[in-house]
């Protein structure tokens, strides 16, 4: 599955620093296999995160209203790079990109595009 960004438009998309922690499968196409989380782990382990990565997002519109609740996020697209940054984080990894780390506590959050609303099923393509 991929997402054409064409598709959207450019106030279509909001991009935050998100907790992995936070962020649940989607309407995913595909499974997520170990082989590809491994692979990507490998790579950030050799070459350090890719900025071109791109992990896309949208609010979980049937999450309760609770203050005391982290906001859910479901994956769109990317949910193989966010398992990758979760299997890192249980290793104690620290190469981040330094916008990714709370310089207050250092917590990390991926970056991410978070579309507002939820997506259109026409937006999303095989």
């Amino acid at each position: 599955m991929s997402v054409r960004p064409e598709s959207f438009g450019p106030t279509d998309w909001d991009v935050e620093f998100v907790d992995p922690a936070c962020i649940y499968h989607g309407s995913r196409v595909r499974p997520v296999r170990k082989e590809g989380v491994d692979l990507l782990v490998d790579s950030i382990r050799r070459t350090g995160w890719d900025p071109t990565s791109l992990v896309v997002l949208y609010r979980d519109q049937d999450q309760a209203a609770d203050t005391h609740t982290p906001q859910r996020f479901l994956c769109l697209d990317g949910m193989h790079r966010v398992h990758a940054v979760r299997h890192l984080l249980a290793e104690k990894h620290t190469d981040w990109p330094s916008e990714w780390v709370d310089a207050e506590n250092g917590d990390v959050r991926m970056h991410c595009s978070v579309i507002r609303g939820a997506p259109a099923r026409e937006s999303v393509v095989k």
